[in-house]
């Protein structure tokens, strides 16, 4: 897809510039990357971000697990198995990091993280963990930035999902129970509603979107026998006809059209390009990148860029980060980072390397943001409110010592640490400059304090 060019002239201060765009797409910059990114143009630098090819695919490594330890493992098994999720969630946590430290393809890997928060599937919920490699491999990472239908059909049709949020154990009303398993579960009889209302209220239209119950009844009527296929070393998506719910639905006011599987294909395909679904993405979006209050301006052009578009990301990202000045705006930088992009951007501030990733994932779940434990199928938050509190402000200054003093196993500072003042924006704070000038200071407490400063927490 041919992105639009731009020849608009820089802003009057390119290096802010170029910090910014760095801080909110990059990761945060690496020592002398602001001068590079500044010399190449900021906006020049976010076109060239959106046209990357995707990265190539990683491997999936679902373990091999006999399809009913899925469900129940027998209980001479359990602490094997409970070992086993441990081992995979601390790996793809492990993944994210690397690779998002790296900075190699950096909006790919911000927009990863972003859908793994819309469409949160958390392994904090047992056995859910040995679907997540197949997740990340075939889900978040090809559709992070292709097409919303394609990404929310694929999410409904995947194991993980089917799994997290329960609609395998979704049937009609009197179809019946599946034979019991040797050792495994009971089929429930009847409807389960969780997976249509998050689709309805997290994954499409939004809590506020217009539907009723009687919506959330009908839409969970229309997936009805969409599960997953558990006698396979890799489950994969399976409609079972004999459970679906084949009498007429409606949903928003409208019939759905066509029998069994198609019912519930047409409705993801409504959804996905209803303008509510437009409105809502647009807004999460410019929260993700912009701000917690972002612009209405910036909203509504994203949303219609999303509709016009049918769904590219790519264009509505465009529309975003370069058809208005929000990203290079004026106002000083108030988007608080999360902890999992505070940590990284410090990474990348101190130009360390990341050997072993399993200190750092200690760091995050003191601070609260292990990817892939979300706390729920919202996902983590991404407003300053949820992450503000003495305790967590406590937990990044005891991390920022940490690695300034070289403490954090597994991570190799530099042999010469940056110049503290050089992290700094050139329009930093005078209270940092001050803190910051302290003759009595030593080097890495210096390092340190910068890297907890206002003007490295905000973006």
């Amino acid at each position: 897809m041919a992105l639009p060019q731009t020849d608009a002239p820089l802003a009057s201060r390119p290096l802010r510039d170029a910090r910014r765009v760095l801080e909110r797409l990059g990761w945060g910059p690496r020592p002398g990357q602001v001068e590079l990114v500044a010399a190449q143009g900021p906006l020049r630098w976010v076109q060239d971000r959106l046209a990357e090819d995707a990265p190539p695919p990683i491997p999936s490594s679902l373990p091999t697990v006999p399809a009913w330890l899925w469900a129940r493992p027998a209980k001479e098994e359990r602490k094997e198995h409970r070992r086993e999720q441990h081992r995979i969630t601390r790996e793809l946590a492990a993944l994210r990091t690397l690779r998002a430290a790296s900075g190699a393809h950096p909006l790919h890997e911000h927009m990863v993280a972003f859908w793994a928060d819309h469409f949160a599937v958390s392994a904090r919920k047992p056995f859910t963990a040995v679907f997540l490699p197949d997740w990340e491999a075939t889900v978040l990472r090809p559709h992070a930035l292709g097409r919303f239908p394609d990404l929310l059909l694929a999410t409904a049709r995947h194991p993980a999902m089917l799994f997290y949020l329960d609609n395998w154990k979704s049937v009609a009303e009197g179809s019946g129970r599946l034979r019991r398993r040797r050792r495994g579960p009971e089929r429930p009889r009847g409807l389960n509603e969780n997976y249509a209302r998050e689709l309805l209220e997290l994954h499409t239209l939004g809590a506020r979107g217009g539907y009723e119950q009687r919506d959330v009844e009908e839409t969970a009527r229309a997936f009805t026998g969409w599960s997953f296929e558990r006698g396979r070393e890799r489950p994969g998506f399976v409609f079972r006809a004999a459970l679906h719910d084949g009498a007429p639905k409606r949903v928003l006011g409208e019939r759905l059209p066509g029998r069994g599987r198609e019912e519930g294909e047409a409705l993801l395909r409504r959804l996905a390009l209803h303008p509510t679904t437009a409105r809502r993405l647009a807004h999460k979006l410019a929260v993700r990148f912009v701000a917690d209050d972002p612009p209405t301006d910036a909203v509504d052009r994203t949303a219609r860029a999303f509709l016009s578009s049918g769904g590219e990301l790519r264009a509505t990202l465009a529309a975003l980060l370069l058809h208005g000045d929000e990203p290079l705006a004026l106002a000083p930088p108030r988007k608080l980072k999360r902890p999992f992009e505070w940590v990284v951007s410090a990474l990348r501030a101190t130009d360390a390397e990341l050997s072993d990733p399993r200190g750092v994932l200690r760091v995050l779940r003191g601070l609260g943001q292990v990817p892939g434990l979300a706390p729920s199928p919202a996902g983590y938050p991404d407003v300053a409110e949820r992450w503000l509190d003495p305790g967590a402000l406590l937990e990044r200054s005891h991390f920022a010592f940490s690695l300034a003093e070289g403490r954090v196993p597994g991570v190799e500072l530099p042999r010469v640490l940056p110049v503290a003042e050089h992290l700094l924006p050139a329009d930093a704070r005078a209270p940092t400059r001050e803190a910051l000038s302290d003759p009595t200071l030593r080097h890495h407490e210096r390092l340190a304090l910068a890297l907890a400063s206002p003007e490295l927490q905000l973006r």
